[in-house]
């Protein structure tokens, strides 16, 4: 019986770079805009064996993918 991901009970996939897990935080963000889904796919091109997002519910109940609890970190004043 699995995880529901495919994997097996006993654990995780193997590393993709050894035995070293990389993560990437908000996907890779350099030139692009964290946590977007060219931020994720260029991680997963990159080799990361996961890509961790932020999840955030808005006052009307929409899900957003955004690091802050404000929006007011990505207003230009």
């Amino acid at each position: 019986m699995g995880l529901g991901l495919g994997y097996p009970q006993n654990g995780l996939p193997k590393p993709k770079n050894g035995n070293t897990y990389f993560t990437a935080h908000r996907g890779s963000h350099n030139g692009i805009p964290e946590n977007s889904l060219a931020a994720y796919q260029k991680a997963i091109e990159l080799g990361c064996d996961f890509v961790e997002i932020d999840i955030r519910t808005t006052k009307n109940g929409k899900l957003v993918s955004v690091h802050n609890a404000t929006i007011d970190a990505y207003v230009m004043a």
